[in-house]
């Protein structure tokens, strides 16, 4: 784990949290993208099932590495981010989405973000302000790291750590009413190491066959009961209510 995360979870300073995500080694992690960020990009682009002119805010985009998947439908892309190595349409906090115009997209995609922030309900309603329709994609049984008195891996950043109950709970929470969910990444993982044994599992396991099987289950049943609960990651799609955002 960085520095920087645990000194935030020690100070409460969001400080810490910016000077983190503005390191120029942390924008280089994200150069290239990785197979499984292309085949979860894929999915997503096809749960959103985009028209040409929708408009599409990435949160917390980094490379923007999703774009290429909007603008193939003829979509809008426009993105955040809170660093601004990565030249974001809007330099800003997920949390608040600060500059960013009421009821302006069809789609508010926030993947692998909500985890890392003090406050995913903030988001959540920040979103709901700006968008119609959301997607997000969040840790799903998180592999025992809710269980916080447990060591964790050395190069977790996640904050905020939670079932998938729960994380739907706070969609619902926030006004948006989730249509559908389902899993994504069915290679096992152990999140957390305190034992050199399980690292070295955990590293066989990310470079075995099973990503085969597992892109069986993410294009063909990830989205049935049972199923959708147990893959590395959750992935929800919701629609604002009435009652939330808004101009």
């Amino acid at each position: 784990m960085s520095d920087l995360i645990e000194e935030y979870q020690r100070s409460g300073d969001r400080a810490r949290l910016r000077e983190f995500y503005g390191q120029e080694s942390y924008v280089r992690l994200y150069d290239a993208a990785k197979p499984k960020w292309t085949a979860k990009f894929e999915i997503l682009a096809r749960v959103m099932n985009l028209s040409a002119g929708d408009r599409v805010l990435d949160v917390g985009c980094a490379a923007q590495h999703f774009r290429p998947f909007v603008e193939r439908f003829d979509a809008v892309y426009s993105c955040v981010d809170i660093s601004p190595g990565f030249n974001p349409d809007y330099l800003t906090d997920a949390e608040t989405l600060d500059g960013v115009p009421s009821d302006a997209f069809e789609w508010v995609l926030i993947s692998d973000v909500l985890e890392h922030l003090p406050d995913p309900v903030a988001a959540l309603n920040a979103a709901a302000r700006v968008g119609r329709n959301l997607v997000t994609v969040v840790p799903n049984w998180y592999h025992l790291d809710r269980f916080t008195w447990l060591r964790h891996h050395p190069g977790d950043r996640h904050i905020t750590r939670l079932p998938p109950r729960k994380w739907l709970g706070l969609h619902s929470a926030s006004g948006w009413a989730t249509t559908t969910f389902r899993g994504f990444y069915y290679v096992p993982s152990i999140a957390f190491y305190p034992w050199y044994p399980l690292r070295l599992f955990d590293g066989l396991m990310r470079k075995s066959p099973l990503h085969g099987f597992s892109s069986v289950i993410d294009n063909n049943w990830a989205h049935l009961p049972g199923i959708r609960v147990a893959g590395q990651e959750l992935i929800v799609i919701a629609t604002r209510t009435e009652r939330a955002g808004g101009p």
